[in-house]
């Protein structure tokens, strides 16, 4: 439940400046690893990543077992690849019904969008258009290919980023999620006052992530932004 595994946080124009580097440090001193999002882009995000991926292995289980005989041949002849992409099928009813009608929205989104993909598939099949489908299994297969065994970061280069800021609603929740969306990694957070009405934030980041983007995205928000290289040994002196 910790150890490696992303805690979505979702801040909003109504949480506390303070809450969020307080609620970030215990999660990520129990190991876990956080993203911050705002709620409709958690919902859309898990929709395409979880949600719809569990509908579609449903739905392949369901097509074998309409088409397996008496004798169950075909689910004997199912091999690895099958057992893999179907494996989720096997989860509670109960619990990815109330999962489907929690994030009904964004997950009916996923499944319209699903179909024109599989559509594609099934036009390029109809028209014998075989350009077309093996352009659209190698876009898949090098997609998948970029994929990451694992995002582990290194713990040995820290970036410090120091924003001054005015102490109103929102503007850590706007900070961290546009941190979060250019795929950086926060290692820990402080808010440091200066007034009663300014503030610094301090993020150390992980070597994870756009700094590039980041930076032009905080700045075209209005944010000024200073970028300063840490070792693990400094943030530990911080800290």
């Amino acid at each position: 439940l910790f150890k490696g595994a992303h805690w979505i946080l979702c801040p909003d124009a109504d949480t506390p400046a303070e809450h969020f580097p307080r609620l970030h440090e215990l999660v990520t001193s129990i190991g876990a690893r956080v993203i911050a999002l705002p709620r409709e882009d958690h919902d859309e995000a898990v929709a395409v990543v979880s949600h719809v991926p569990h509908i579609m292995a449903s739905s392949l289980v369901q097509l074998a077992s309409r088409h397996a005989d008496d004798q169950q041949a075909l689910m004997r002849l199912a091999a690895g690849g099958f057992k893999d992409s179907t494996r989720i099928a096997a989860g509670s009813p109960e619990l990815w019904c109330g999962i489907a009608f929690d994030n009904k929205d964004a997950l009916s989104d996923g499944l319209d969008e699903i179909q024109g993909i599989i559509g594609a598939f099934a036009d390029a099949l109809a028209s014998d258009d075989r350009a077309s489908l093996t352009t659209l299994l190698a876009d898949a297969a090098a997609a998948r290919r970029a994929l990451p065994a694992a995002w582990v970061p290194s713990t040995e280069r820290l970036l410090e980023v120091r924003i001054p800021m005015e102490d109103r609603p929102g503007v850590v929740a706007e900070v961290t999620t546009v941190t979060s969306s250019v795929g950086c990694n926060i290692q820990s957070i402080e808010i440091d006052h200066v007034t009663e009405d300014s503030a610094v934030l301090s993020l150390v980041l992980t070597d994870e992530g756009d700094i590039g983007q980041l930076s032009a995205q905080l700045i075209n928000a209005g944010f000024s932004v200073s970028f300063s290289p840490l070792t693990a040994k400094e943030h530990t002196h911080v800290a």
